[in-house]
């Protein structure tokens, strides 16, 4: 769950996930406005993140892909 606290992190991210909330969350609607894409409930898959992971977001389909590869 987001509040407006995140707002200055949300304007900077490339895109949103959340572990909780639906299509009316405070993520969902701020995302829409920011015309940035967000998945919302995604539950305990949120923790198979780390930070530095590369990862790409098809808010559309509702999928997360976790991009493998290594910068030489």
């Amino acid at each position: 769950m987001t509040s407006i606290d995140y707002l200055p992190l949300m304007n900077k991210a490339l895109g949103v996930i959340t572990s909780r909330g639906g299509i009316l969350s405070h993520a969902a609607i701020v995302c829409r406005e920011l015309n940035k894409p967000c998945i919302v409930g995604v539950g305990n898959l949120i923790n198979e993140l780390k930070e530095g992971d590369y990862i790409c977001l098809n808010a559309d389909k509702g999928e997360i892909i976790k991009l493998k590869f290594t910068l030489s």
